[in-house]
């Protein structure tokens, strides 16, 4: 199952040699590790192909293309850290000064859990960051 999904831009260089990568986060119950198994809900994310690279195609027919789906990477895992409860909804926005800072509140049951950080970095070095030990309990 998986629900709630949510575009992210980001900017990647500077000037006119600037570019934007998408990802697309969306929350899902298969396990983290990768086995594929129905678990806790979590959060995930995976990035989306350029027009280029969608339409590409390595043969001469247009109808195909050799674009492969980049790997998906766990950014929670929440039954890890909070004795197996699901993460319930999450939300995700941007600073306005730096399009690559983001802020992302979760819902684990009935508390509220907020990362700040350079969320493109985190998918980079695939490394769950989602709720970490610093990170602050509002109530």
């Amino acid at each position: 199952t998986s629900t709630n999904p949510q575009l992210v831009t980001f900017h990647v260089g500077s000037g006119d040699a600037h570019s934007h990568e998408r990802y697309l986060l969306f929350q899902s119950d298969r396990d983290t590790s990768g086995n594929m198994q129905p678990s806790t809900m979590n959060l995930f994310a995976t990035r989306l192909p350029s027009v280029e690279e969608l339409y590409s195609s390595s043969s001469t027919s247009s109808s195909s293309s050799s674009y492969r789906m980049d790997r998906v990477v766990p950014l929670t895992q929440i039954s890890c850290q909070f004795g197996g409860m699901s993460l319930q909804e999450y939300s995700v926005s941007h600073q306005e000064d730096d399009h690559n800072q983001f802020t992302i509140v979760l819902r684990i049951g009935a508390d509220l859990y907020q990362w700040n950080g350079n969320l493109q970095s985190t998918l980079l070095y695939n490394s769950p960051p989602l709720p970490a030990q610093q990170q602050q309990q509002q109530q």
